[in-house]
């Protein structure tokens, strides 16, 4: 759990147990669940990174649905570019699109 969220968990939870007002008695439990939020969000932990074996899966470069899937979605967008005129925003648009799918893999 990131101490961000501890934090906050620890907020909402003053925040639920004070109901909308800090009562007098809650004003201590919030001033450490404050203290002790900003202690977990400033200190440094470190980030831990996995690297899961991808076994079994194909890059979309060498896969025949993405290739098909990309086919389709760019023969869908040059029929949606025939409705606008070639340098409107819409066409733009669609343009960018078409570049950006183009690239995707």
């Amino acid at each position: 759990m990131s101490p961000s969220y501890l934090g906050l968990l620890i907020l909402i939870r003053i925040k639920k147990l004070s109901k909308g007002w800090i009562r007098l008695g809650s004003l201590k439990a919030l001033s450490t669940a404050l203290a002790l939020s900003s202690i977990l969000v400033s200190s440094t932990v470190p980030v831990l990174t996995t690297s899961a074996d991808i076994s079994g899966l194909t890059p979309c470069k060498e896969s025949k649905q993405f290739a098909k899937r990309e086919k389709q979605s760019l023969k869908k967008l040059e029929s949606s570019l025939k409705l606008y005129a070639p340098d409107s925003a819409p066409a733009l648009a669609i343009k960018a699109t078409m570049e950006k799918t183009k690239h995707m893999d």
